[in-house]
């Protein structure tokens, strides 16, 4: 299962924006809709266990 996000000019954060500003920007996009699957992007180790 995959998701796209297509973001155009009117998705992006003001030019004097902040990190932050565009963190929260970012999360806005990303935040979990109604009714949508709960994805469960926990890992059974750390990545960098090798």
């Amino acid at each position: 299962m995959s998701h796209e996000y297509i973001l155009t000019d009117d998705d992006a954060a003001s030019a004097d924006a902040t990190h932050a500003q565009d963190v929260l920007e970012l999360s806005m996009l990303t935040m979990p809709q109604p009714g949508a699957p709960i994805i469960d992007i926990s890992w059974e180790k750390s990545p960098l266990d090798q």
